[in-house]
């Protein structure tokens, strides 16, 4: 386990130290729950992503190997929470492809899943069916109002261009 003590002190553009890793990925999670949950940014599929040494990468990826260790050639990180942007370093298991595919989200898992790849709940009131398929209303609705923010931003830019001519 890499602490505060080990972690290299280098330097920020700023010319300050940069924070240790391991307190910035602490300072990033949400941990009143059993998993920790990154409250940073997440890709599309659900993922927790950092940036480290101005590398893009997966939050929970960089949470393995800095609290549990390197990550062994031919194997990829595994939820054991099913929770996408947890990383919780106890919640992460390094395994082969196969064995992370037959416990992933198939037909059958998503079935028995609780939650949505965001994490919400999925009970009578927050899920609905799409041909046979759950669907989180909490994140339709959150993907609306992107959608409808799009939208209003772009009609804003057509009448000041309209506008302005």
């Amino acid at each position: 386990m890499t602490t505060s003590s080990q972690t290299p002190q280098r330097k920020r553009r700023s010319g300050r130290p940069a924070e240790p890793l391991d307190q910035r990925i602490l300072r990033l999670v949400d941990r009143s729950s059993d998993c920790w949950l990154w409250t940073g940014r997440l890709d599309k599929d659900g993922y927790g992503r950092i940036t480290v040494d101005q590398r893009p990468g997966r939050a929970h990826r960089v949470s393995y190997e800095t609290f549990v260790g390197s990550i062994p050639e031919g194997t990829e990180i595994d939820h054991l929470c099913r929770v996408r942007h947890c990383v919780r370093p106890d919640h992460l298991e390094a395994v082969p492809h196969r064995v992370n595919v037959v416990r992933s989200f198939g037909a059958s898992g998503q079935a028995a899943s609780n939650e949505c790849i965001h994490g919400h709940v999925l009970d009578d009131a927050n899920t609905y069916l799409v041909q046979g398929t759950r669907q989180c209303r909490e994140c339709h609705r959150k993907r609306n109002k992107e959608y409808a923010a799009r939208k209003r931003a772009e009609l804003r830019r057509a009448s000041s261009m309209g506008g302005a001519a």
